[in-house]
């Protein structure tokens, strides 16, 4: 009886339905299990390229591979390799320094990234800087006393060094050392520069080139060496006169003593010039001062010639105050404003400093002739009877004038 009640609901058309509901919710939860498990999941190694990165720049600690971990249907992941995935670095607008920049992945449509090591790349941008240094000779110390270089050639002067900003900093000199036997051979010498520093490196410094070409002649005495000659000069010239150039000829001389003295003078003097008021250039003959340490010696001529060259110069001087006077009105009364201007002056200074208001004859003026309208703007002109003085400056330039009323 129980099992005909539960036989005739199963057979009911309404049962049936629900039955095959069931059924196809079934089916589909079990589609939809299978596609899930038919994902695929791979780890890929993909190169980082950095963009942006500002030309000076380079990349210390630089990282160059990313592993990324994708997923995907084995359709769609089936062939993906690294050369359809793009890892980047974007360093647009960053300057010398350490950062911890992200690295962006584009991947192909449908693939999923799952996740990325390292996320981050961790590097330094170092700037690189170029400096031309001068190419020093370093005696040895058991070069025999009384000897020294003569003659000596240098072939480059000047080396270029290369490296970062801060290590290039660094660097004192650049250097070669010839042994003394190399020296007393007399023979062309290539020899490799050295750095002198004031700290270690960080970096690599390179230098070129490599090869320094050196030949000197190794004489007994003491150095000797073309120094230059600087004239010594007390006073000063006339008032309207200033000093335009000093020359002395000859401008250097050979003087002779140990090498570290004649390293540490700039320059040999000659005896005081007096130019005190004089009022045109002059040349003359001069003594060479000795040096102040004996052990220098000067050689050759004792005395050099000096020139004195000498330029007027110019002094400016306002007058204010002075009447405005309208010429050639004809009949017409006009009248100006404002009635008085500013006029600069320029002279020597001993004609500007004695000179005064009413000593210098100067007119104002402007022109009225041919005048139509009764208001006119019209520009200041001025005369001065003397040839000692020029006008350089009217204030105000542009003055207004009008006609009265008769």
């Amino acid at each position: 009886m129980y099992f005909q009640k539960i036989d005739d609901i199963l057979t009911k058309p309404f049962s049936l339905w629900i039955v095959s509901i069931i059924i196809a919710v079934g089916l589909w939860v079990y589609v939809i299990g299978e596609g899930e498990d038919t994902e695929m999941r791979r780890a890929i190694s993909c190169r980082i390229e950095y963009v942006n990165v500002a030309p000076q720049l380079e990349i210390k600690n630089r990282l160059n591979e990313v592993w990324v971990y994708v997923s995907g249907h084995d359709n769609e992941i089936y062939d993906l390799n690294s050369t359809k995935i793009t890892c980047e670095v974007d360093a647009r607008g960053l300057t010398a320094g350490r950062y911890m920049l992200p690295i962006n992945v584009t991947l192909p449509s449908g693939i999923r990234l799952r996740e990325l090591r390292p996320y981050q790349a961790d590097i330094e941008f170092i700037r690189y800087a170029d400096r031309l240094v001068d190419v020093e000779v370093v005696l040895p110390k058991d070069l025999p006393a009384g000897f020294y270089l003569d003659s000596v050639e240098i072939v480059p002067k000047q080396v270029t060094i290369r490296g970062i900003e801060k290590d290039i900093a660094r660097i004192g000199k650049i250097k070669i050392s010839p042994t003394a036997e190399e020296l007393r051979s007399g023979k062309e010498l290539f020899l490799p520069p050295e750095f002198e520093s004031s700290e270690p490196f960080d970096e690599h410094v390179s230098i070129e080139p490599q090869q320094i070409r050196i030949k000197a002649a190794l004489v007994s005495g003491s150095p000797r060496r073309m120094t230059p000659i600087k004239a010594r000069m007390s006073g000063t010239p006339d008032e309207d006169y200033a000093v335009l150039s000093t020359t002395v000829a000859p401008a250097e001389i050979l003087v002779e003593g140990p090498k570290e003295l004649l390293d540490k003078l700039a320059f040999i003097e000659t005896d005081t010039v007096n130019i005190t008021d004089i009022r045109e250039s002059a040349s003359m003959a001069v003594s060479i001062r000795p040096p102040q340490d004996r052990s220098i010696k000067v050689l050759g001529e004792g005395t050099v010639r000096v020139t004195v060259t000498l330029q007027p110069i110019s002094a400016t001087k306002e007058i204010a105050n002075i009447p405005l006077k309208i010429e050639g009105g004809g009949q017409v009364i006009w009248k100006a404003f404002p009635s008085t201007v500013t006029v600069t002056i320029e002279g020597l200074p001993s004609n500007i400093n004695r000179s005064t208001a009413e000593s210098i004859d100067i007119t104002a003026y402007v022109n009225a002739e041919n005048l139509f309208s009764k208001q006119a703007n019209l520009p200041v002109r001025t005369r001065i009877n003397s040839d000692s003085f020029k006008v350089v400056k009217v204030e105000p330039y542009m003055v207004s004038i009008s006609s009265e009323p008769e």
